[in-house]
């Protein structure tokens, strides 16, 4: 015998609504009572109103959850991975940029300044600024360094970042701190803690003439930040150029 031979469904909202919704176009049912009479045994749909076949199921499953989870990691941890990538990008421009802007004042500083000649050594020497951040000119912030003859120069500097004086908003600026004629030691380990530190070496390219004081000089600018790090750590710039000797 064959009990329950009708699914069972839900009633549909209406005709029109079904409709709409895309739902297949409800059955028509017996609503003879004296059927239900013949077979008592079997099942007859209600007959106040229609039925609707079920409908499909439209949530996720959890295969698809986890699948979206893990491409969601993914991306964020790479989009969190270059985050540290622009900072060091960043640092590594304003770095460079700072580098050639202290090459150029030390080349301007050799190749403007006014020329001397020394009595004893019979060598000419310029003005360069050691120290000060101030822009009034102090000869307690600048030295003399030589040139011209058949060796060299080298001088080191030091440079730290300093608050403009006399402004509201203190931009900073960078100006140099230290100075030495031989090898110091903040050059190597970095002690005074300086934003950089500068090598320059001035030497003769060819004599024009032995006793000309137009001989050219080769400059070479070495900048390497920071200045506080070991020289093992730290970034190194080279620039490079040529000024008369006065």
């Amino acid at each position: 015998m064959n009990f329950f031979p009708q699914p069972c469904v839900a009633p549909s909202e209406s005709a029109r609504l079904g409709a709409k919704q895309g739902h297949a176009t409800s059955a028509s049912f017996a609503t003879d009572i004296s059927l239900a009479k013949k077979n008592p045994f079997r099942l007859y749909p209600d007959p106040v109103g229609a039925l609707r076949p079920w409908r499909e199921p439209s949530a996720f499953s959890l295969t698809e959850v986890v699948i979206a989870m893990g491409v969601a990691a993914v991306a964020f941890t790479t989009i969190i991975g270059l985050f540290p990538l622009g900072l060091n990008m960043s640092k590594e421009s304003y770095e460079s940029t700072q580098a050639a802007l202290i090459a150029q004042t030390i080349m301007a500083d050799l190749k403007d300044a006014a020329s001397y000649q020394d009595t004893t050594t019979k060598k000419y020497a310029k003005l360069i600024q050691i120290s000060g951040d101030t822009f009034t000119f102090d000869k307690k912030n600048y030295t003399t360094i030589p040139l011209g003859g058949n060796t060299g120069t080298t001088f080191y500097l030091a440079y730290n970042e300093a608050a403009r004086p006399n402004s509201s908003l203190q931009p900073v600026l960078i100006r140099p701190s230290a100075y030495s004629d031989t090898l110091p030691r903040w050059y190597t380990d970095g002690t005074n803690g300086s934003f950089a530190v500068v090598k320059v070496t001035i030497n003769p390219t060819f004599l024009l003439d032995a006793g000309s004081s137009y001989n050219p000089q080769k400059i070479d600018v070495w900048v390497e930040t920071p200045g506080s790090s070991k020289v093992t750590n730290r970034t190194q710039f080279l620039f490079t150029g040529v000024i008369p000797q006065i």
